[in-house]
Formats: structure tokens, C-alpha cells, sequence
């Protein structure tokens, strides 16, 4: 695909989760903000020339870069190392793409012009201040968690408040736990992907996950067939909003027949395989299922985080990350099947 191509389809998906637009980079210390909250989350892109209806100013790139390599490095804390590219666009315009990686040394800090330092997150198109809890999460992210008949309480809670959840101090009332103690319930229950973050009114709340998710097992590009784990890939009927973190997940699969299997699902951009693809996919590898699924509807629950998604160096690679993958899915699954079918 030609670079001034691939430019056009940037456009065309607007300002979204991974993606910023900007007119000019005029102050270091906002834009070390879109560089924390990209971090932080799931890395994204700023284009820098743009209006915030699409259309084309251009930059004067050496400037541009300039500022974006100090935000990156003198004004976020750990250090970012984005990487740069001038495109060239139609009426001899230059738009400068800069790609800004998710980072596993979170929180990411960015330097506020009073000298404070303070970390963000990415919700849809805003940068947003960091809350308590997401320094928690970050804090515990590699600790073992085992669900709990409290957890479950908790979660029974959490539904019945409906869609947009509850705040940390709305929980606090209700349950009668302390603030301290809601704030490690909502972490626990963030890492086992049964509830969601909102964002309202410039306050967090936790929300319920669906019970499931589900899709039409579609075409693919069959990679996985040949590397040995083959997958169905789903066009989802939920909302994509409503899809947890990205990364590996131990999962659940029900078909139309009402057979369960374990299920190794990712939920990503395939970085290994298609690194210039920008489409959302799901692929769920079936454990113990042979034959054919095109066409039919499939149910996902997904039971526990594995890791993210990232990059592999080669096929090789990927396929003994694949295998270890596998075998954390089926440990997982095995307890988890009886409550959950």
C-alpha cells in the first residue's frame, strides 16, 4: 500500500482510542500527556498536521519532531521511544505520523507545566488523569488472584447498577467496605476481565461486562492452521467498546450445539502477522474441537487474562509462545468450566 494511501485511511478513522489529530505541537508539556495516556494504554498514533475534521494543514516537521522527541524523553517519566514519519500528502503538504508504543513499565508520568508529574490514560478520543486505581492495577498486575465468593458479591453488586457502573465511593456505600479495601475489589475484578472502565462526567466508574460475547465465524487469513492452532475468527455482534484489554484470554467457547471447549482467544491487531493492519480482531483457537465452523455462532466468557498482545520476532516464536499459551488456557479453563457452563 502507498504511504499517501495508507495516510488517507488514517484520516478516515477520525479520532478514536489509538488515534489524535493535531493541528500543531505548540507546547511540550500537552503533548507529553497524549504520549502518557497512549502509553499507558494501548499505544496510538498522532497525526500532526491535521485539523480536527481531517483536512490537511501540513507541519514544519523538523519543528515537529523536535518537541514531540523532548515531550517523549525530557518531559514523560519513564522515558517513551516513539518513532516518526513524514508523509507527503496531496497538495505538497507534510503530516507527520508519530507512533507511540504501549509500554510494560507503567505508570508512564507526564511533567505538567507547574513541575508536578501526573499519569494518563486514553478514553475514546480524550487524554484523561489517571485514577487511583489504575495506579493499583498497574501496581499488581503480575500477582496471583484466585475469584472469591466475595469477589462474586462484589461483581452481583456491580450488575445490578446497570450499564454505567458505579464510582468508587457509590461502592463503598453500598457494599459497606472501605474505600481502601473497594479500590483492591475493583483491581481484583479489572484483572479477572468481568468488569469494564467507564467514564462520565469526568468521574471512573466500574461497569459490568457482558455475560458473553458473540460472532459469526468468518474467513481467515489461516495462519493459525499452519502454525498447528487453528482459529475462528469472529465478526462480533457486541459492541467493540465493550471488549476487554487487549491481549491473550482463557476462554470459554459455546457452540450452537451447546458444546463447550476451552478456548485461547485474542483480542488485538495480530502485530506478528499484519503489522499494518489497524483492524480490531478476535480469534478464539478451540482446544479438543475438530471440523468445520464458518457460518456458525459462536459464544465466548472469557475466564482470566494471559498476557498482552505483542510482537514476536519470528513465526518460530510465535508458535512456542502459542504452546505455552495453550497450556495456561487449559489450566485455567479446567476449573472454570463446570461454573461456567
Amino acid at each position: 500500500m502507498k504511504i499517501k494511501d495508507r495516510l488517507s485511511l488514517l484520516i478516515a478513522e477520525g479520532e478514536h482510542q489509538q488515534q489524535d489529530f493535531k493541528y500543531e505541537i505548540s507546547s511540550v508539556s500537552k503533548i507529553a500527556h497524549s504520549i502518557s495516556a497512549f502509553a499507558n494504554t494501548e499505544g496510538g498514533r498522532l497525526l500532526v498536521g491535521l485539523r480536527d475534521n481531517g483536512t490537511i494543514a501540513g507541519v514544519q516537521s523538523d519543528e515537529e519532531i523536535y518537541m514531540i522527541d523532548a515531550a517523549a524523553h525530557t518531559h514523560c517519566r519513564p522515558e517513551v521511544d516513539c518513532t516518526w514519519e513524514i508523509v507527503r500528502a496531496e497538495g505538497g503538504h507534510n503530516v507527520l505520523i508519530a507512533t507511540i508504543p504501549k509500554v510494560a513499565d507503567r505508570p508512564v508520568k507526564a511533567r505538567e507545566e507547574d513541575g508536578t508529574w501526573k499519569a494518563y490514560v486514553r478514553v475514546d478520543d480524550q487524554n484523561i488523569v489517571a485514577s487511583g486505581v489504575h495506579y493499583r492495577l498497574w501496581l499488581e498486575a503480575s500477582n496471583a488472584l484466585t475469584f472469591t465468593e466475595r469477589h462474586a458479591a462484589a461483581l452481583q453488586i456491580i450488575s445490578a447498577a446497570g450499564s454505567q457502573g458505579l464510582s468508587l465511593s457509590q461502592f463503598s456505600r453500598r457494599s459497606g467496605m472501605s474505600q481502601r479495601a473497594t479500590m483492591h475489589m475493583f483491581v481484583d475484578l479489572l484483572r479477572f476481565v468481568v468488569v469494564r472502565f467507564n467514564y462520565h462526567h469526568r468521574r471512573f466508574f466500574i461497569a459490568a461486562l457482558d455475560e458473553q460475547y458473540q460472532g459469526v465465524v468468518v474467513p481467515g487469513h489461516q495462519l493459525g492452521r499452519r502454525l498447528g492452532y487453528p482459529t475462528a475468527n469472529l465478526s462480533l455482534t457486541n459492541e467493540l467498546s465493550s471488549l476487554p484489554r487487549r491481549g491473550v484470554y482463557a476462554a470459554v467457547a459455546t457452540l450452537e450445539d451447546g458444546c463447550h471447549y476451552p478456548a485461547m482467544v485474542n483480542v488485538g491487531y495480530r502485530p506478528t502477522v499484519d503489522a499494518s493492519s489497524h483492524r480490531l480482531s478476535v480469534e478464539a483457537h478451540l482446544i479438543g474441537f475438530e471440523g468445520d465452523l464458518y457460518g456458525q455462532q459462536l459464544h465466548l466468557r472469557f475466564v482470566e487474562w494471559i498476557r498482552d498482545e505483542r510482537k514476536m520476532e519470528s513465526l518460530m516464536d510465535l508458535k512456542s509462545q502459542l504452546e505455552k499459551d495453550c497450556r495456561q488456557t487449559k489450566s485455567k479453563v479446567a476449573t472454570a468450566l463446570p461454573q461456567l457452563c
